[in-house]
């Protein structure tokens, strides 16, 4: 489970950075909308956990896909 929450946490970081960047863009569209600023924080911080859970899988499948692919030689000694 400490491996699981590696990967999601990692995956957290690459999808959080990007929402990140579009969450000044996020708290004008509330402040226009005039919808509550807990809408910016659940886009920044939920969302992209949520997708991080969801990713990482698959993430992991295409990982091990690649290295079977690219390092044949090193597959066969394990």
């Amino acid at each position: 489970s400490l491996k699981w929450l590696g990967d999601i946490s990692y995956a957290y970081f690459l999808f959080h950075m990007q929402f990140n960047l579009h969450a000044h863009y996020l708290a004008g569209i509330t402040d226009r909308l005039q919808l509550p600023i807990i809408t910016v924080y659940i886009t920044t911080i939920t969302l992209p956990l949520l997708l991080a859970i969801a990713i990482t899988p698959l993430m992991n499948r295409i990982d091990k896909f690649l290295m079977a692919k690219l390092f044949p030689q090193v597959n066969k000694q394990a």
